[in-house]
């Protein structure tokens, strides 16, 4: 999607005559459109990209120790109380 576009835009911008009919040779929305598409798909391969490289790393890091003892820590019910 992204090489269409610079295609298109680079072939309009650089010689209208590039295509049959130059009068019927202009940006529309359908276009715009698809530079919106092209901005977003390049935008969710930089956040996959991203993502996944902070996932390798973590798996990479050795896990965290945490004393046991402060793992688990029971709530006192209700029906414990002296009320």
């Amino acid at each position: 999607m992204v090489t269409v576009s610079l295609t298109w835009a680079l072939g309009w911008y650089l010689d209208p005559m590039w295509l049959p009919n130059p009068q019927f040779n202009y940006l529309y929305g359908s276009y715009g459109l698809a530079v919106i598409s092209a901005f977003f798909s390049v935008f969710a391969t930089i956040a996959e990209l991203t993502y996944v490289m902070i996932v390798r790393q973590e798996m990479r890091e050795p896990p965290r120790s945490v004393p046991l003892s402060a793992v688990y820590v029971p709530a006192s019910s209700k029906a414990d109380s002296t009320f």
